[in-house]
Formats: structure tokens, sequence, C-alpha cells
């Protein structure tokens, strides 16, 4: 077996132990799908003007909301890496369906989406923002290239309520970023004028 081979292999296994994780997580931890309304998720719905997800998930605590949206990312990961070597042309001796593969991507980034009322939530704090940072732009580029653009007009509301200090979930050094970094500006004739912030 060559060497990529065995990658792909790899690939799948560890692909298929994070599924079976996150089943065992969901099944041990309680993770339940909510109505995705302001009831249940008033600082998104705040934040949030364009709402497209029907529901959402709640965990008991960050850290469950951490450890899942961490997998998933993980899983997308290693699930888009399987396609692009299946789509390479190079020759594969594994029977794996490339269309169950394609439905699993699209579960995993739906997965990944319904994450982010809560991480949005003042409970979460700046952490649940991070958290969302962390997948968000890879979602994004995942909605761009399916031609979902509802989802990626989604995904640019969301980026824009990750940096509304007011809710807590910004350090102070986001709310004052023209403070902490200054540039010096260079005049045409190489001459230090004055410094100016970044925005």
């Amino acid at each position: 077996m060559s060497g990529y081979q065995t990658y792909f292999q790899d690939l799948l296994a560890t692909s298929h132990d994070i599924q079976k994780w996150l089943a065992d997580f969901h099944r041990q931890r309680d993770v339940l799908l909510h109505a995705c309304d302001e009831i249940n998720f008033p600082t998104y719905f705040r934040l949030v003007k364009r709402n497209v997800l029907s529901t959402a998930s709640s965990f008991r605590d960050f850290n469950n909301a951490w450890y899942l949206s961490t997998a998933w990312t993980y899983l997308y990961l290693l699930q888009t890496t399987c396609l692009s070597i299946m789509h390479s042309g190079l020759p594969l001796h594994f029977d794996v369906d490339a269309a169950s593969l394609v439905a699993s991507v699209e579960s995993t980034v739906d997965n990944l989406s319904k994450t982010v009322p809560q991480a949005l939530s003042a409970q979460s704090g700046f952490s649940g923002r991070l958290s969302v940072n962390l997948f968000l732009r890879m979602i994004t580029l995942h909605y761009e290239a399916q031609g979902r653009y509802e989802m990626v007009r989604w995904c640019g509301d969301i980026e824009s309520a990750l940096y509304t200090p007011d809710q807590g979930h910004a350090g102070a050094w986001m709310a004052n970023w023209e403070r902490v970094i200054k540039l010096p500006r260079i005049s045409q004739f190489g001459e230090r004028e004055q410094t100016v912030s970044i925005r």
C-alpha cells in the first residue's frame, strides 16, 4: 500500500472515531436541540438580525460546547481532506461512498452552525465568541463553495456580532484596539509624520 493510501485510510479511521465519540458524547451529556427563537437564545436574536437556523444546540455548560465544536471542526477538516484525495484521481483501494461523505460534511457544518446561538450568549462570554471565531471562516468558505449565499450572509452577520464588547464577549483590548496598536505614518519624503491607529 502506498503512502497516500495509508494516509487516506488513517484519515477515514480517525473520522469514524470522532463520529463515534460525538455520538457517545451527545448521549452522555444531554446535548439538546431547541427551536432557534428569541425565547431560547435572546442574546443571539438581539445581535443577529437575520436568523437562518430553525434549531440550535443547547449545552449544559461551555466546556461541552467547546468540546463538541472542536470535534466537529476536526471532523470537517478530516472529511474534506478525504474528499480532496478522492477527487485527486489517485487510485484508491477502498470502498468509500463519496455521496455519504459529502452528506456527512454538510451535517458537520450544520452542527457547527447550530452551536453559534448559545456561544453568543452572555453566559458564554468571550470564550464563546472565541470558539465561534475558530471555525467561522472555515464554514463561510464552505457555504461559499456550495453556493449557499444565505448562509454566507449569516456568517457575515455572526462575524459582526463577535465584536460587540458591551456584551462581555470582547476583551478590553478588542474594545480599545486603536489605543493598543499604533503605527508610524511615513510621508512621501521618508520623514516620520504622526502615528495613526489601525481600524
